[in-house]
């Protein structure tokens, strides 16, 4: 299992196809989404009822680290809630393996120009 970046903030680089502006606005909004994840992680959920944890796959395609650092997010999210998640980059996922999955998260981001 891939462990969680503490405190990491999304952000989108400058060599991202957008205006100043719009990178600014991307950038505000993923720092004001991402400002309350400690609040949230302080919150005391209810203990989930002892039962078997269900395998969950978490298959992640990133370019520059941000889908990569959500699946973290999502695995440790799902490891509460009775899951027992493993998180994959698709370039390292045994595909044979895709149809046996019961549950399956895909994330995938890019701001790439086409680029194959």
């Amino acid at each position: 299992m891939i462990e969680m970046l503490p405190n990491f903030v999304p952000y989108i680089p400058e060599t991202a196809p957008f205006t100043p502006e719009q990178r600014a606005y991307l950038n505000g909004l993923f720092a004001g989404l991402f400002s309350s994840a400690p609040a949230l992680a302080a919150r005391q959920d209810p203990p989930v009822a002892a039962q078997p944890s269900q395998p969950l796959t978490i298959l992640f395609g990133s370019q520059t680290g941000n889908a990569e650092a959500l699946a973290k997010r999502m695995a440790k999210e799902a490891g509460r809630h009775g899951f027992a998640p493993t998180a994959y980059d698709l370039a390292q996922y045994p595909r044979d393996q895709l149809t046996a999955e019961k549950y399956l998260l895909l994330l995938t981001s890019t701001y790439g120009e086409g680029d194959p």
